[in-house]
């Protein structure tokens, strides 16, 4: 299996959210999305090679990650759960 695909596959077993961007059969991009009251974690995937995950914390980027999608879900999937802040 495409090592891409099983990672974003892995998203999905997580609880992740995904969504095309466009047209469903052809999309421009795929977006997934992870929310509690104060963490939004977020990838834009474009192409097997471009994705870029944000993740927000009350509304402050706090990390990023861009790079191949496997990468980029592996960086994503291991950001802490667990959130502390002032």
């Amino acid at each position: 299996m495409d090592p891409n695909v099983f990672a974003l596959q892995r998203l999905m077993l997580a609880g992740w959210i995904g969504v095309p961007i466009g047209d469903p059969r052809d999309p421009d991009m795929l977006v997934y999305i992870r929310r509690t009251p104060v963490v939004e974690d977020s990838i834009r995937v474009k192409a097997h090679d471009d994705a870029v995950a944000f993740r927000r914390v009350a509304g402050a980027i706090t990390a990023t990650a861009e790079g191949h999608v496997a990468a980029v879900v592996e960086t994503a999937l291991g950001w802490s759960s667990l959130v502390l802040f002032r």
